[in-house]
């Protein structure tokens, strides 16, 4: 199989088309990929934008009643968005910008001030509640100190259960009053945190304002308290934002408008593709190297059978490409050929001929020289000596009318030997004896 040129040809055209194909998918699908996710993009930041104000109006409303004239503003700045906002339940909230068809089943996100959405917000906090939502603290996080280095937190502390004056007696007149509340607010979300903590089995901690346990604790387990923390600072912010929503932003006619993916099933649709584009190639690419592989094997048949001594058929010529040329080329060798070989029979043919008659002469005067009816040459029996096996002998015999079969023998080697040296005698030409016609 390696020595055939149809499967060598065959195998070098599907490892060319096997290349060709697998590298232009590739790049195709990188290409499709890098525009799709272009496209995306672009897409993703119009709802990033829609995502960010309807967000912000989360964070300063405790409802989503006037979230109307948020929507109609977002929809004239972007009049090819259908923009949707509905309750966990989907129960509609507010819909404007489309023709009212249904809205699909997966929502375009979730907009929930205290748990955002990391994709359209890459700066979110860790704890996914946003910086903004303040509550009853008075004071972003980022402004405010890591411990309180006044006693005033630890006094509130130590005298929570105590009545009004007597903690009014822990304030210093030093401290802010946006600190002081801070204070109070993060007593409250202590009382949250640590019946959390004791369902879990944990001990209660101590925060400090940057809702991290005091570092003079021992804490058992950091996890489960990160998460007491972040789940009663939820429930301790959800009366000041607006209720969770599910978010909508598709085309007028309802369909979505970041569906861009060439997910797995797209990439086996192209891996299909190609292979049925491969599969084409390597039917085309058979039958091609069949048709161009034919005229070589009735060549080789051909020239197999000139080698057995066969006469070889003509062969048909397609085309005019090199094989049809080599095609003729052969026609033309096989037809010298049996033109050579018939004048070389009819040569042969003729040279029979043409030696038959000067031979019968030549065996009649032999004859009779070996029956003693004419003279010999001395010469002529060296000749004979030197041709033959045997030495000539000059014996002479009784003729007779019969001659033996060994002295047919023995003239044999005389038959193109020394002929011109045999001369009659006078005797012998007056009687009976061979007709001598141009035996010279």
């Amino acid at each position: 199989m390696r020595r055939s040129i149809f499967f060598r040809l065959l195998g070098v055209t599907v490892l060319v088309a096997l290349c060709s194909i697998a590298a232009t998918a590739w790049l195709a699908t990188q290409i499709t990929r890098a525009s799709l996710q272009q496209e995306q993009g672009r897409e993703l930041a119009v709802d990033n934008d829609i995502y960010k104000v309807l967000l912000g109006h989360a964070v300063d409303h405790s409802d989503w009643s006037e979230a109307k004239d948020i929507v109609e503003d977002l929809v004239e700045r972007h009049p090819d968005r259908r923009i949707a906002l509905l309750t966990k339940d989907r129960t509609p909230i507010v819909d404007l910008g489309g023709d009212g068809s249904p809205l699909p089943s997966t929502a375009s996100a979730e907009v929930d001030a205290l748990d955002v959405d990391p994709v359209l917000l890459p700066d979110a906090p860790a704890d996914r509640i946003d910086k903004r939502v303040l509550g009853p603290f008075r004071t972003p996080i980022g402004v405010r100190e890591r411990e309180d280095q006044s006693g005033v937190l630890k006094c509130l502390r130590v005298n929570r259960a105590a009545d009004a004056a007597t903690r009014q007696k822990c304030i210093d007149v030093r401290v802010p009053a946006d600190s002081v509340a801070d204070f109070y607010a993060l007593l409250a979300l202590e009382d949250l945190v640590n019946p959390c903590l004791a369902r879990r089995g944990l001990p209660p901690v101590l925060l400090d304002p940057d809702y991290t346990p005091a570092r003079y604790q021992k804490i058992p387990d950091e996890p489960a308290v990160a998460e007491c923390v972040r789940s009663s600072r939820r429930q301790q912010l959800a009366p000041y934002v607006a209720p969770a929503a599910l978010m909508f932003v598709t085309s007028p006619a309802g369909a979505a408008t970041t569906s861009f993916d060439l997910s797995s099933g797209n990439s086996w649709r192209v891996a299909g593709v190609a292979a049925a584009v491969l599969l084409v190639a390597i039917v085309v690419t058979a039958a091609v190297c069949a048709r161009l592989i034919r005229p070589l094997r009735a060549l080789t048949g051909a020239a197999h059978l000139m080698a057995d001594g066969d006469a070889a058929p003509p062969l048909t010529v397609r085309g005019r490409d090199e094989i049809a040329q080599l095609t003729k080329a052969f026609n033309t060798m096989v037809e010298n050929r049996e033109r050579m070989e018939q004048v070389r029979k009819a040569m042969v043919s003729d040279i029979a001929h043409e030696l038959r008659t000067p031979l019968s002469n030549i065996r009649g005067w032999l004859e009779a020289a070996e029956d003693g009816l004419s003279e010999r040459d001395p010469r002529a029996d060296r000749v004979a000596a030197q041709g033959s096996p045997r030495p000539a002998t000059c014996r002479r015999r009784p003729a007779g009318p019969r001659r033996s079969r060994r002295r047919q023998a023995a003239t044999e080697p005389f038959a193109g030997r020394g002929v011109r040296d045999i001369r009659p005698t006078g005797r012998s030409a007056r009687r009976p004896g061979p007709r001598r016609t141009g035996s010279r």
